[in-house]
């Protein structure tokens, strides 16, 4: 929300693509009976594919304030899109909370629909998270300066697109 604040503050360039902020989280009603892709990704789907051809860009945050942040490529994410925010990260000083390097895996997680689908993305999660799901899920496992830093990383990365 503080970042949709900020670039409401901000002087969107001439000709800068549109921004839309969108919130997914079906996957708190997956069942084993379902398959994940099934009940966990009903709203990224559906929006991937009633907006097909209209996003060119998407940036997925997911796992971003956890303490001890280092948040990895995720292997299914744009390289590139990838290196751009890593750039950004350390332009603002949270360039070791991305570090270089991959996830062994990709995650499956809201950013693929749109990938599916020709759609620039990135999945900035810290994977893996140890409190998924856990009991320790709790303001306990959360840092306030690694949720700082990802979003004025994300923060500047917006700024470099819209400059392309």
């Amino acid at each position: 929300i503080e970042l949709a604040r900020a670039f409401r503050a901000m002087e969107r360039p001439r000709g800068a693509p549109q921004l839309r902020f969108l919130l997914f989280d079906g996957e708190e009603a997956t069942d084993d009976s379902r398959p994940f892709r099934a009940t966990g990704l009903r709203g990224s789907t559906a929006y991937a594919r009633r907006h097909d051809g209209e996003i060119g860009t998407l940036i997925l945050l997911d796992f971003i304030a956890a303490k001890d942040l280092s948040i990895r490529r995720e292997r299914n994410s744009d390289r590139r899109l990838w290196r751009q925010l890593r750039a950004a990260a350390r332009k603002v000083g949270a360039g070791t909370a991305f570090p270089s390097g991959s996830l062994s895996a990709g995650v499956t997680d809201d950013h693929v629909p749109f990938l599916e689908r020709g759609v620039r993305a990135i999945d900035v999660i810290q994977w893996p998270y140890v409190c998924w799901h856990e009991r320790c899920d709790d303001m306990s496992a959360v840092s306030e300066r690694s949720l700082d830093r990802t979003g004025e990383a994300v923060l500047q990365l917006v700024r470099t697109l819209w400059r392309q």
